[in-house]
């Protein structure tokens, strides 16, 4: 499941980034690294960001990075 698809109020955690996208250093550097656990907050809609909460830190990302991350949902 990409990042993308999770709706607010789901938590789970990073399983990957896009292997060779360019985006995948500035994702590792805002803390969006395989194995973080996450908490979606809002997906703003007309392919605005999304909001994820990191710990205790709050992230903005724009829709195109995020889509390049696959997670997995806690049950």
């Amino acid at each position: 499941m990409k990042l993308t698809q999770v709706k607010p109020g789901q938590k789970g955690q990073v399983l990957n980034v896009a292997p060779g996208h360019q985006a995948k250093k500035k994702l590792y550097d805002i803390g969006i690294t395989p194995g973080v656990e996450f908490e979606m907050v809002a997906c703003h809609p007309f392919k605005g960001p999304i909001v994820v909460n990191l710990g205790n830190s709050r992230i903005a990302v724009g829709r195109h990075l995020a889509d390049t991350v696959s997670v997995r949902l806690d049950s």
